[in-house]
This record gives C-alpha cells, sequence and structure tokens, in this order.
C-alpha cells in the first residue's frame, strides 16, 4: 500500500497536482486491518522527495520550510522569498489547511529567528530587490517584524543590524549607523544642518505607522529642535579655536548658527557655539562683531577699529531676509555675547574682566570728551560693567574688577571750558547758567566741555565722580581770593554758577562768604 500511494504521489506531482496531501489527513482511532497504514504511509513519504520547492523542484520533505502567513506578504509570497530561500522554502502550490500533514513527513515551519536570519541575508545579498520593494509591502514587513519582537523582545538587537532604514539623503541603513536616527521633520520644519552625524528618515514613512512603530523599537527618535540644538553644542564642544574653516567645514557651522538661531535655542554655559568669522578662523561669539549688512561695518562704529576686530562671516546674513537678520542680530548678541559695538571689557562674561584692547586703542585715539560722548550714546550696554548693572560673576571678584575699570575712567584727561586738561573726576557738569567763559577762567574751576550739559543722558558721569553741581563752598573761597586781574565777566560767572547750584542750606555761608564791596565792582 505505500508503495502504491507513493506512485500516486509521484504522479500527481508530475502533473502539476497538489492535493495530495488531503488524503493523508489523520483518520479516527478505529482498531482495524489499517490501523498502522497511516505511519506507515508518512514514513514513506518522508524518505522521497515528494514536496516542491518554491524554486520548483522536488524535495525531501525535511529540506523544505514552510512559511506562515504572518511571514508573508499581501499577494501570500514569503517577505523573505528569493532566488537563494527559494530552495529551501515550501512552494505556495500546497493549502495552509494541508500543513498538518506536511509537518508530519518532517517539513519545518519558519520561526521568527529563522525569519531574521533570512531577512538579514535577503538585505545583504539582494538589497536592491528589496530596497525597490513597494512601500506597501515595507509596512507589511515591519508589521511581520513588530509582532516578533512584541513575543520576544530580544530580537531588537539583531533587527538593529539590518540595513532597512530610509534616509532622506537616499542612504539606507541599520539601526547601528553612528550617528543620531530622528523620524522626519513635518511640513515647513527646518532642515537640519549637515556635519552633525544627526540622519534623518525620509517622508516615506510619515503615513507608515507599523514602521514608525518599529523603528521606535529599535531606537529612531522623533524629531525635535532642541534635540538638535543640542546636538550643535555637543559638536561645537570637540572643536578647536586653532581650527580653520573653509570650504564645506565653514558652511556646515554657518548652518548650524542659522538653525541655532532660528530655533531660538539657549545654550547651557557648557555649550557655547563656535562661529567662522570673517577671516575664515572660528572663534567665540565675544571674540567677534557683527557688522550691520552683510558686506560693510555700520557706519556708526568707530573707524579705528576697523582693522583691530574679526566680523562673523557675512554668509550668516547673506542667506537672511531683513526681519530674520533683526532677529539672528538680537540672538547672537544676547545668547552668544557677539558685539555690536566696541566692547568694554575681556571677557564679556564672568570675572574678573580688565579693560578691553578694542577700547584701549579708543582711549588712546580719540579726546577724552569724544570718548565720553561715545559712552553717553551706549550706556545701556556699558552700565553692566560701569554703573548699576548686577553681578556676573563672584561679587568679590566682578567688584574688584569693577573698581579697576572705573579708576582708569576717572583718571580720563577731559577738556574743559577753561581749555585745559584735568582728570575726569576732578570735573564739574556744566548747566544752564554757567554761560561761556570770556578770556582766562581762574584756576580751580573744571568744567567739562561737553555739548548739551542739561541732557539727561550725561547722568552717568556720577559713576566717575563729576560733580552735577558746582561746590558752593569753592566758588565762595574763589571769590575771598579774587585776584585784581580777574575781569568782571569772571566775576560774574562765578556768582551765576552760585545762584543756579545753590540751596537753602548754602544760603548761610553766601551771606558769610560774600567779599565787602571795597573789594570788587559788583556790576
Amino acid at each position: 500500500m505505500p508503495d502504491a500511494f507513493l506512485a500516486a504521489v509521484q504522479t500527481l506531482n508530475s502533473q502539476d497536482l497538489y492535493v495530495w496531501p488531503k488524503f493523508l489527513k489523520p483518520r479516527s482511532r478505529i482498531p482495524d486491518f489499517f490501523e498502522d497504514l497511516d505511519t506507515a504511509l508518512l514514513e514513506k513519504l518522508s524518505q522521497y522527495p515528494v514536496l516542491r520547492s518554491a524554486s520548483g523542484h522536488l524535495k525531501l520533505p525535511c529540506k523544505l520550510v514552510y512559511v506562515p502567513q504572518n511571514f508573508r506578504d499581501s499577494g501570500d509570497s514569503p517577505f523573505t522569498l528569493c532566488k537563494t530561500t527559494s530552495s529551501r522554502y515550501l512552494a505556495r502550490l500546497y493549502s495552509d489547511d494541508d500543513w498538518g500533514v506536511i509537518k508530519s513527513l518532517g517539513a519545518l515551519e519558519m520561526t521568527p529567528q529563522g525569519f531574521v536570519e533570512d531577512l538579514c541575508s535577503f538585505v545583504e545579498t539582494r538589497f536592491e530587490e528589496f530596497r525597490t520593494k513597494s512601500l506597501e509591502w515595507h509596512s507589511g514587513l515591519s508589521l511581520a517584524l513588530l509582532r516578533i519582537i512584541e513575543q520576544d523582545a530580544s530580537h531588537i538587537s539583531d533587527l538593529k543590524g539590518i540595513r532597512m532604514i530610509h534616509l532622506m539623503d537616499g542612504r539606507w541603513v541599520s539601526a547601528n549607523e553612528p550617528g543620531l536616527l530622528l523620524f522626519p521633520a513635518r511640513a515647513g520644519g527646518a532642515p537640519i544642518p549637515p556635519g552633525l552625524d544627526i540622519l534623518e528618515l525620509h517622508h516615506d514613512i510619515t503615513n507608515d505607522r507599523h514602521k514608525q512603530q518599529l523603528l521606535t523599537n529599535l531606537g529612531v527618535e522623533n524629531y525635535s529642535v532642541e534635540r538638535i540644538c543640542n546636538r550643535i553644542g555637543e559638536y561645537h564642544a570637540t572643536m578647536s579655536p586653532l581650527q580653520v574653516c573653509s570650504g564645506m567645514l565653514a558652511n556646515n557651522i554657518v548652518r548650524h548658527g542659522l538653525y541655532a538661531s532660528n530655533a531660538g535655542w539657549t545654550a547651557s554655559s557648557g555649550k557655547k557655539m563656535w562661529f567662522v568669522a570673517e577671516d575664515g578662523t572660528l572663534a567665540r561669539g565675544e571674540d567677534l562683531y557683527l557688522a550691520s549688512c552683510s558686506t560693510e561695518p555700520s557706519r556708526d562704529f568707530p573707524k579705528e577699529l576697523e582693522s583691530e576686530i574679526n566680523y562673523l562671516h557675512r554668509d550668516y546674513l547673506a542667506v537672511l531676509n531683513q526681519h530674520n537678520r533683526s532677529f539672528f542680530t538680537n540672538w547672537v548678541a544676547q545668547e552668544h555675547s557677539v558685539n555690536l559695538i566696541p566692547r568694554l571689557v575681556t571677557p564679556t562674561t564672568g570675572s574678573p574682566f580688565s579693560l578691553s584692547a578694542e577700547f584701549k586703542v579708543l582711549l588712546r585715539q580719540r579726546t577724552g570728551i569724544q570718548v565720553l560722548e561715545f559712552l553717553k550714546a551706549n550706556w545701556s550696554h556699558y552700565t553692566a560693567w560701569l554703573g548699576d548693572g548686577s553681578s556676573r560673576g563672584p561679587r568679590d571678584a566682578w567688584e574688584e574688577s569693577k573698581q579697576r575699570l572705573l579708576k582708569v575712567f576717572r583718571n580720563l584727561q577731559v577738556e574743559c571750558l577753561d581749555g585745559r586738561k584735568y582728570p575726569l573726576e576732578k570735573t564739574t557738569l556744566p548747566f544752564q547758567h554757567s554761560g561761556k567763559w570770556s578770556g582766562r577762567l581762574p584756576s580751580g574751576f573744571s568744567f567739562l566741555s561737553v555739548a548739551n550739559p542739561e541732557d539727561a543722558g550725561w547722568v552717568f558721569l556720577r559713576f566717575f565722580g563729576v560733580a552735577a553741581k558746582p561746590n558752593i563752598n569753592a566758588l565762595l573761597k574763589r571769590l575771598s581770593g579774587i585776584e585784581s586781574g580777574s575781569t568782571l565777566d569772571e566775576i560774574a560767572n562765578i556768582y551765576r554758577q552760585i545762584q543756579v547750584g545753590h540751596e537753602p542750606k548754602h544760603l548761610k555761608s553766601i551771606r558769610c562768604g560774600i567779599p565787602c564791596a571795597d573789594q570788587f565792582v559788583l556790576i
């Protein structure tokens, strides 16, 4: 009987009829003459090549692998079917209902581990075939793999080594690829700047929730502006100021700055960025200046310093419209201390600090009054170090640095109305009725020769010891010792100062201090 059944099977196989396994389905166990027939038939058939492989060849049952439905695509073909595996896979000519019989003949069922191994081999040896599969096929594969790792997460490590992640730049990589894998930005999101080892996935994953879930399990992260900015900070922390930026590297660094600016990123103290300078070097923001446009320094910027400083590279501003330029300017100044006007001190953050090289040039090449006018125009910025600004470093070191800096300006030689120069701290600010001195101003009177002395903007001079009003006692003393050669204008000016500068508390001193009429002529 077994031999006859084998011959029948061989005949059916030759006619491409694969229904014969249905005739081997187990019968009810009834003791009779044929009770051992089923076993004998299975044993006989298992020793002959009676099952057809996916490649079309007849094989011994034990040499074939049945691929269950959860490892097959929507067309009922195994995901991993290819020239290499077709000789091992059971042909899809057999009904799934016959699997029990086929299994009894010795055929093997594909396991999750076997599927992962075959997938790895398929991708490695037939990558182009894998890459060009439809999006629907890839989504179905992702669902199959999701089910595997839901049952046994140990497979994740193997899946991470398979090159099945499609990137925005067209490459396919594995989850083990060095770098940060991110899902693509939403529509309108800023492109990720280059040079950061950030791998952005292709947009074809956007509507594939199965693949999204799978790759999340493999370590792909959601697109995050903050994550990208932190990556910029981490990358810049590895860079050296001695590097010369040119070509691709310079372009990358510029794009890092523009991305972080657009994100409004607030860097932590340990993640300060490097910037490309106009001369091609790398520099921290506090060592650079920002021009008012992409090609020329600001007209208001001191000409004396143009050859002394280094500007931020023009490429930062070249790609921005007017609105974005304004935003970028504020960002680099506030977050990275890029200078918009001559820096007063170095370093501009922390303490101790000292007078900057730029300001030393201004002090050498400008008159004292010109320096004061420059401070007045920019006092809102410089007050942080010279005025009421709060400490930006250890309090004691900050205060010590501030006092040294104030001393420099208090000793600044400034022009006064008498044509002479005095230390700034020894001067007085003129006011409304001080008038113009004609002839020689008596010694001891050092009124600053500034324009519009009543302007409230000069109030900052108090930090340098400049008196806002004349010293009444000094004026009275001057009248008492008036020289016979003094002109009437000189004497009249002293009286005007007393008249304007006195307060009620000075009246007694004035009455006692006015000299007798025979000592001078009253007008």
